[in-house]
């Protein structure tokens, strides 16, 4: 069976099957047989929040959980950490809450009350921090990041616990929106971001 019935997030595409993150561990299943198979991640099947998935090619995704950042293989037989699939600034780094892999192959990142947005593909391992800064209104609502999206339009969104932002790839800058300067109901913290059908 399932290993928790408190479900963070699920996802599927035809190479890696259903996988689901729970309050307490990292579950499979299989059609076939109509069961579910929990998954080890450094050696724990139990006693691991996982938040969060996104794919990393046609043969493996990341899953973002409390023990870090790991990169999972289709088959789901391999799962090693982020420091050896190539991003060592994760050695030692836990709770990774949010990611998004981006049309542009940037690996953006919640961890450690900060946003990384890392080019994995850049040999000088170029990552880039974004923090909340009280003083600056183009900076993050929020360092506690819940969501991280990529709309039709290629428009990064970022959901905290104090309402959600827009990224701007001219300035590196942050538009924000929230109950309080917004026309728009935006309720926090942001607990999911999707497109409707109207784009």
């Amino acid at each position: 069976s399932i290993s928790n019935n408190y479900i963070n997030a699920l996802f599927y595409d035809s190479a890696a099957g259903l996988l689901i993150g729970t309050e307490d561990g990292l579950n499979k299943y299989d059609p076939a047989t109509n069961r579910f198979r929990t998954l080890s991640i450094n050696g724990n099947t139990r006693g691991i929040s996982v938040y969060g998935f996104t794919r990393e090619s046609d043969t493996s995704t990341w899953v973002a959980c409390s023990l870090g950042l790991f990169l999972i293989n289709a088959a789901g037989n391999t799962i090693i950490p982020a420091q050896q699939a190539g991003i060592p600034v994760f050695d030692g780094i836990r709770n990774v809450r949010a990611l998004l892999k981006d049309s542009k192959g940037y690996l953006w990142i919640s961890v450690a009350q900060k946003l990384l947005r890392i080019k994995r593909q850049d040999s000088s391992g170029n990552t880039t921090v974004f923090y909340s800064d009280k003083n600056n209104p183009n900076s993050l609502s929020d360092d506690f990041i819940t969501r991280i999206y990529e709309d039709d339009q290629k428009r990064i969104w970022i959901g905290t616990l104090n309402g959600l932002n827009l990224y701007d790839p001219d300035t590196g800058q942050f538009q924000r929106f929230s109950s309080t300067t917004s026309n728009t109901v935006i309720s926090s913290p942001i607990r999911s971001i999707s497109t409707d059908p109207d784009g």
